[in-house]
């Protein structure tokens, strides 16, 4: 039977390494959803928020082009 040196048949190397890359991606999604749960706390815990009819008032103004950072 072949082996890769390792003592280790190709196919178990190759599932091997996709498994250890599926744990690394694993982990940087946990992270990046680690950071947004962060970041929700910090805005709903910053202070009072504002209403989605100012929010979308805001937002027209921006995309006319009456107001640069309200």
């Amino acid at each position: 039977m072949k082996t890769d040196g390792t003592g280790r048949r190709p196919y178990c190397r190759t599932a091997s390494d996709s498994i250890g890359l599926l744990k690394e991606q694993d982990a940087m999604r946990q992270g990046r959803l680690d950071a947004l749960r962060a970041e929700i706390e910090h805005g709903a815990t910053s202070g009072p928020g504002i209403s989605g009819d100012q929010v979308f008032a805001n937002a027209r103004k921006r995309i006319a082009g009456g107001a640069t950072n309200s």
